[in-house]
């Protein structure tokens, strides 16, 4: 019996052994949910993923995008990009600010009669983000040339999921 015991605990203190060597060992490559976040790297947003996900809100068979900014802003981190585009009805100062899987949409100086563009975005005209929600983009008044610079400031309310835009025109 004492022989068995032996036999045992000689086998149990080799494979205990061997666990513990430096032997390599293999990893797996797919993460593991149950690792801490400081061991997942975080996937850098791209303006790719900015329009999958402005594809998945608007019809892109209508509508052309016309410029595209990404966005990283510590004091507005759900937002992710903010998308310049026309629309089917021929309104080209829409804004869609994208978040991390929505978007939400303005079209901030709409032309006055359907089908008659009054107001098209400046060809010179960039989006520019100046930072907490904020971006700015210039217009043209299509009958007298007049260019208007435009201000235009996101903000979500998350408690409420109230969206809030403010649209300041100047010149």
């Amino acid at each position: 019996m004492k022989k068995i015991l032996g036999i045992i605990f000689t086998l149990t203190l080799m494979a205990t052994l061997i666990g513990c060597s430096n032997t390599p060992q293999s990893v797996s490559s797919n993460p593991d949910s149950s690792q801490s976040p400081q061991q997942l790297v975080e996937k850098k947003f791209t303006e790719e993923d900015a329009l999958s996900i402005f594809k998945i809100h608007n019809d892109l068979k209508n509508d052309a995008i016309t410029d595209s900014i990404l966005v990283n802003d510590a004091k507005m981190p759900m937002l992710r990009a903010v998308i310049s585009y026309a629309d089917k009805m021929g309104n080209s100062n829409n804004l869609s600010f994208i978040l991390e899987d929505s978007s939400q949409e303005i079209c901030f100086a709409a032309n006055e009669v359907e089908g008659v563009n009054t107001y098209a975005i400046d060809e010179n005209s960039q989006l520019n983000y100046i930072g907490n929600g904020t971006v700015t983009t210039s217009i043209r008044n299509i009958a007298t040339n007049e260019i208007i610079n435009y201000t235009v400031t996101f903000s979500y309310e998350e408690s409420t999921s109230i969206t809030n835009f403010k649209i300041v025109a100047g010149e």
